[in-house]
């Protein structure tokens, strides 16, 4: 079934069965369209801005990674020996993930139960947008590490053209 998101679901599609050049239309706030490199969804922490960066170098303990596409920040966590959950919507995203290792994968906040505990909480390349709602308990989290990103990856980017 087709959604909104279903273009970026194709574009990540493409990119994962090898079109190194797929592109992503967007439409922008101001009412145009820019392309976007389907590549800045993989990208290696070398390639990120220096939010991202000083977020995946903050981050510590059990990970909680928000709108985490196709894993550029989930990936390199695991790699550092971190527990990751990540949580998104897409599937091939959801798929890349699991391919790339990344074990707890949600499709939904509302998966997440009560009980859980994170220490870092990410929700970077605007990835606070897609949950329609979520509460963080953070009183009982002494050095809780909470990251949120709200900003333009492709002009902070090797990707900018």
């Amino acid at each position: 079934m087709a959604t909104s998101w279903s273009p970026l679901d194709d574009a990540l599609r493409a990119y994962r069965r090898g079109d190194r050049d797929a592109v992503l239309l967007m439409r922008t706030d101001v009412g145009g369209t820019e392309e976007v490199p389907v590549a800045l969804f993989f990208r290696a922490p070398e390639e990120m801005g220096p939010v991202e960066a000083a977020a995946l170098e903050l981050a510590r303990g059990r990970i909680l990674d928000l709108g985490s596409g196709p894993g550029a920040h989930a990936v390199p966590m695991l790699q550092r020996g971190l527990a990751v959950t990540a949580v998104e919507i897409l599937p091939e995203a959801r798929a890349a993930l699991r391919d790339a290792g990344v074990e707890d994968v949600r499709s939904d906040v509302g998966a997440l139960g009560p009980e859980e505990r994170f220490d870092t909480v990410l929700a970077l390349m605007n990835g606070l947008g897609l949950c329609a709602s979520i509460r963080l308990r953070t009183q009982d989290r002494v050095g809780q590490v909470i990251v949120v990103e709200k900003s333009d990856v492709i002009s902070s980017s090797k990707f900018h053209r």
